[in-house]
């Protein structure tokens, strides 16, 4: 009787094509989902089943074909194609084990921040978070990528997804009363995300359309582990009592970024609170709008004196500023020099206004980090600050900020008078200002170089951190990275998470001109010449 064979090919060596493919792949099950899965024990199953069936119908006399010229022929794009399969296989699992990432967007914009990324690179003790979200919710997806991502750069990091429906003891273990909540614990420590920190609905409230809603969960998750992982007894005090802004009115998105990053700022109101607080780790001066009492700036000499660092942002306050006296005592007492002016610059401002100089800013601890990443701080009204002369040999002061070489100090004829200090170069906006004192050597040589102590940052503008700027670009980080030098906190100076906003492009008055006339003139310009060009020479052919 004639033997069956298909393709003139027998059925056994079929039978064995397949036992190998199922060898193949239950290979590729022990490996992916491990020994134990039921995957990998029914892969397994099989294919002895199938190697036994084989072996029964004679299969070792089928071996000799695989030697053969006519399988080594007609296989060859079969063993091509499996070995592909081994490489793609081994790829995934190295690609696996290894868990490299990377983020090719232009703005990083499936990165985490890099103040997020020190804040975990920081981590001295375990931080758990626990998401109570419904299995079935449309915005986990969401949430869960970002959780991952901080589990993922962290080991000290550790996340949970828990749903409140399936298991409300857990939800009432951790006084969870709302769907939608993130509990973030480290120690005794517990600090609560609503959903309402998560996402920015103020578009929906206003009218707009839901699509608006922003997602700014990193915002939120960053300062929370910030304040429970952070150093809790840093006391910051904000000057009351001449007419500054308050935490809770011009400044209360100051106060979220300040207590996002582990201070909870207080105020200190001489006339009522008497004496400077003892534990005053930073004294903050913004806006004031009436001159300080002597004795105030006594006060606050000596604790600078002491050690003590003093951050202020002086506006100017057009015909009055020759009243303030005392104010410009304490800031001459640092090594710097208000000047009663306020900084036109019609080159570099904040859309189009003069008056809103956007200033260059010069390489510093403080401000390294905004310049490799090309941001820029826009000052509303600021005055102009100069060096003093007689400063003390032993102060550092170095410049932050300045306006263009464009820029002009306008001075309100009230506030002229003689000892008005002269500019060499262009207008400072702001300083830092350092004690030498003794380092490991005499300064000679690079090793040698004294230590500096953080005393005091001035800057000519306090509007610069209000409600209204305080989002444009790099004005939050000018402010918070000028307390984390003071306080002596180098490490923690950052970028901060940004808001998601569209993508925008600054550009300069001038740049705007530029734009302007070049595309409304210039261009249509350059199109009708070429077009005339071209229509009298066809004429005269």
């Amino acid at each position: 009787m004639k033997r069956f064979k298909l393709n003139s090919i027998s059925w056994r060596t079929v039978l064995g094509v397949v036992t190998l493919v199922a060898l193949a792949a239950t290979l590729f099950s022990l490996i992916v989902y491990g020994t134990h899965a039921q995957t990998s024990r029914v892969a397994g199953t099989g294919t002895s089943l199938l190697l036994i069936a084989y072996l029964l119908s004679g299969g070792l006399r089928q071996l000799q074909f695989f030697r053969s010229r006519q399988f080594l022929r007609g296989s060859a794009s079969t063993i091509y194609a499996l070995a592909v399969i081994g490489i793609l296989v081994l790829v995934n699992v190295l690609a696996g084990q290894t868990a490299m990432r990377w983020d090719v967007t232009e703005a990083r914009e499936h990165s985490l921040s890099d103040q997020t990324d020190t804040i975990l690179q920081n981590l001295e003790q375990e931080v758990e978070i626990l998401a109570f979200f419904p299995d079935d919710s449309a915005i986990k997806g969401e949430v869960s990528g970002l959780l991952r991502e901080y589990e993922y750069r962290s080991p000290l990091v550790d996340v949970r997804f828990i749903d409140p429906e399936v298991n409300p003891g857990k939800a009432s273990e951790h006084e969870v009363t709302d769907a939608y909540t993130t509990v973030v614990k480290s120690g005794e420590r517990t600090h609560h995300i609503s959903i309402r920190n998560l996402y920015d609905f103020s578009a929906i409230e206003q009218g707009g359309d839901p699509a608006d809603v922003q997602f700014q969960g990193e915002q939120a998750l960053t300062r929370a582990i910030a304040q429970i992982a952070g150093d809790v007894d840093i006391k910051t005090y904000f000057v009351k009592g001449h007419g500054q802004p308050g935490l809770y009115d011009k400044y209360s998105q100051l106060r979220n970024y300040m207590d996002g990053e582990g201070y909870q700022p207080g105020r200190w109101d001489p006339a009522r609170d008497g004496p400077l607080p003892e534990d005053a780790d930073l004294i903050i001066l913004a806006g004031p709008t009436s001159d300080l009492r002597s004795e105030e700036v006594e006060q606050l000499k000596n604790y600078v004196d002491e050690g003590g660092p003093l951050l202020i942002l002086a506006d100017t306050v057009p015909g009055e500023n020759h009243k303030f006296e005392n104010l410009n005592d304490l800031v001459r007492h640092v090594g710097i020099q208000m000047r009663p002016d306020y900084v036109q610059d019609p080159v570099r401002s904040y859309y189009m206004d003069p008056e809103t100089p956007v200033a260059h800013i010069e390489h510093h601890t403080i401000t390294d980090k905004l310049v490799r990443d090309e941001m820029v701080v826009a000052l509303p009204q600021t005055r102009s600050l100069t060096v003093r002369d007689d400063a003390p040999e032993d102060y550092d002061i170095s410049r932050l900020l300045f306006a263009s070489d464009q820029a002009s100090s306008v001075v309100d004829p009230d506030d002229e008078h003689d000892d008005i200090p002269e500019v060499d170069g262009r207008l400072g906006l702001g300083y830092a200002v350092a004690r030498l004192t003794e380092g490991t050597g005499n300064g000679e040589s690079e090793d040698d170089e004294p230590d500096k102590q953080p005393i005091a940052v001035v800057i000519g503008d306090s509007d610069f951190v209000g409600n209204e700027m305080i989002g444009f670009q790099g004005n939050s980080d000018l402010f918070l990275n000028s307390v984390q030098w003071l306080l002596d906190r180098e490490d923690l100076i950052t970028i901060r998470p940004r808001e998601p906003v569209p993508r925008q492009v600054f550009v300069t008055a001038s740049e705007a001109r530029l734009l302007f006339y070049g595309s409304t003139l210039i261009l249509p310009f350059i199109v009708l010449a070429v077009g005339g060009t071209i229509w009298l020479r066809r004429r005269h052919l």
